[in-house]
């Protein structure tokens, strides 16, 4: 009868290492593809937890998606091209993203399944995203050129 302690006892430690616990100790790499090519995208300002129970925690700090965006190569698509998102993890995150305009958040983009419509007038866009999982959130930075 003593030994039956060990059945909840390990049923327990074994939710906690599979709920509590994140082995990735910086949020994965976003995958942006546009017409079945994958854009440059540079991972931007961060906050992530990571470790038993998340009791470690990483925060980063990066410029400006302007900035950022001056060391990407802006991919060329046509007005309004959907670009499809996903994760180095697989996972899926609560997705919201904006043109970076005047160093500032400008218009709030479209996202519907991970699909995100790009803008529908020609020009040059620093397109920023924002990703958050329960354990963090991340910006991702990336460039098109709508014609």
């Amino acid at each position: 009868m003593k030994k039956f302690w060990f059945v909840p006892v390990f049923i327990m430690i074994l939710f906690m290492a599979v709920t509590g616990c994140s082995r990735e100790k910086t949020p994965p790499e976003a995958v942006i593809k546009i017409n079945h090519i994958q854009v440059e995208a540079a991972k931007g300002t961060y906050e992530w937890q990571y470790g038993f129970l998340y009791h470690s925690a990483l925060v980063a700090d990066a410029t400006s998606p302007s900035v950022i965006a001056k060391h990407l190569t802006p991919l060329t698509v046509h007005l309004g091209a959907i670009a499809k998102i996903s994760f180095s993890n697989h996972s899926h995150p609560h997705l919201y993203a904006h043109i970076w305009e005047n160093d500032r958040e400008g218009k709030k983009l479209f996202i519907k399944q991970n699909q995100l419509t790009l803008p529908s007038e020609p020009g040059r866009y620093v397109i920023l995203l924002h990703a958050r999982w329960p354990h963090g959130n991340s910006d991702y930075v990336f460039s098109v050129d709508v014609h």
